[in-house]
């Protein structure tokens, strides 16, 4: 059966998503990849939840988010600066050490929704040092194979949203079969 929410109880619109991306802000590239694959995915006729295009921003938002989407898109990134914040340890920038991207993470795990890990071309080698940060009921996304997108070769990247993209259609498969 088929829940119906009224309008008033979505916090925005659409109220489900096909993807949602979960990134740090604190890193420029983050950032960048997280923009550009939206745009990417809505090419793809894929809806993405992603903060700087909601209404509404809040904590509740984000849930909602998470968990009115078929998958997370996950944009790993380790330590970097930020210049917009001197004082920022470079350290408390990484993707597993930002409060809200482990938030996301666990919605997602508690409602049972698929988490897709991409990171830049450039991290290939870091994955095991990023899964060394995450929190230990989070490292099992490290069975996951990690997407890398390139943002400097428009071919390459193609071919990371088209993996993306594949990895999208399973989950919602999986999806289907759970609910059968």
């Amino acid at each position: 059966m088929i829940q119906k929410l009224s309008i008033t109880e979505i916090l925005n619109l659409p109220g489900f998503w096909d993807v949602f991306i979960s990134h740090t802000q604190r890193n420029a590239e983050a950032k960048s990849i997280a923009d550009r694959l939206c745009a990417s995915l809505n090419e793809h006729r894929i809806t993405a939840w992603l903060d700087v295009n909601m209404m509404k921003k809040s904590l509740a938002a984000m849930k909602e988010g998470v968990t009115k989407s078929t998958m997370v898109i996950a944009i790993i990134t380790g330590a970097c600066k930020n210049n917009d914040r001197p004082l920022d340890n470079e350290e408390d920038n990484a993707y597993f050490n930002r409060k809200f991207c482990v938030q996301e993470l666990q919605w997602a795990k508690e409602a049972g929704i698929a988490i897709q890990p991409v990171i830049r071309m450039e991290d290939k080698t870091e994955i095991s040092t990023f899964l060394s940060q995450a929190p230990v009921h989070l490292k099992d996304i490290g069975n996951t194979d990690f997407i890398d997108l390139n943002r400097s070769d428009k071919e390459y990247w193609d071919v990371g949203v088209n993996k993306i993209v594949r990895a999208l259609l399973k989950a919602k498969q999986d999806k289907d079969k759970a609910r059968k």
